[in-house]
């Protein structure tokens, strides 16, 4: 579900291409081909890297990842979904290796961002919105800020609600 979304979102924002891998060829024939969007067998270098699947979520390591370390240096930015104390695995090793990062929390709030604006016509108070996510995270945790980039806005199509 969350690599469709993903896939749907860039598209709206105007992804010139968007190419899919997975662990599992059939699954990624399957996301691409109900987009129209590219399968590739082996992982690529990308302007965006997006991680959809649960690495990271139980302290698993970046030698865990399907993917080269090494590809990441041919990467500008890594998102990942895994919300997780400190960061994820991947997000740490992209962010040594010069990546600007984005974590599934920071997405997670934004995504309630735009739920909060539909709802209500407001602007949501992002910083609150963080702090709450801070204070509940799944993990257990509430001391930790993952090192993260934050956006002041989102990037141009991505406040529409789909």
């Amino acid at each position: 579900g969350s690599a469709r979304a993903v896939v749907w979102a860039l598209r709206e924002a105007g992804a010139s291409e968007i190419r899919i891998w997975n662990r599992t060829a059939e699954r990624a024939a399957a996301v691409a081909g109900g987009f129209g969007v590219q399968q590739i067998d082996e992982p690529e270098a990308a302007d965006l890297l997006v991680n959809c699947t649960s690495v990271g979520l139980r302290g698993e390591t970046v030698k865990d990842l399907p993917i080269s370390a090494d590809l990441l240096d041919r990467c500008s930015l890594v998102a990942d979904l895994v919300y997780r104390s400190g960061g994820t695995p991947l997000l740490c090793e992209a962010e040594r290796r010069g990546c600007a990062v984005v974590d599934g929390l920071e997405i997670l709030v934004r995504q309630g961002a735009i739920s909060f604006k539909a709802w209500t016509g407001l602007e949501a108070p992002l910083d609150v919105m963080r702090q709450a996510v801070q204070k509940d995270r799944p993990d257990g945790t509430n001391n930790a800020e993952p090192n993260v980039q934050r956006p002041s806005s989102p990037p141009d199509g991505a406040d529409r609600a789909p």
